[in-house]
């Protein structure tokens, strides 16, 4: 995948979200690991 081809995709999500017709979760954080 090049970067103008992720920009587009990326520019199509930022457009839905501001539009109000997608919504984004976000979770601070990761997958907690035994040894780390």
């Amino acid at each position: 995948m090049n970067i103008q081809l992720a920009c587009k995709e990326w520019a199509s999500v930022c457009a839905a979200l501001a539009s109000g017709r997608q919504s984004i979760l976000l979770r601070k954080g990761g997958i907690a690991e035994p040894t780390g």
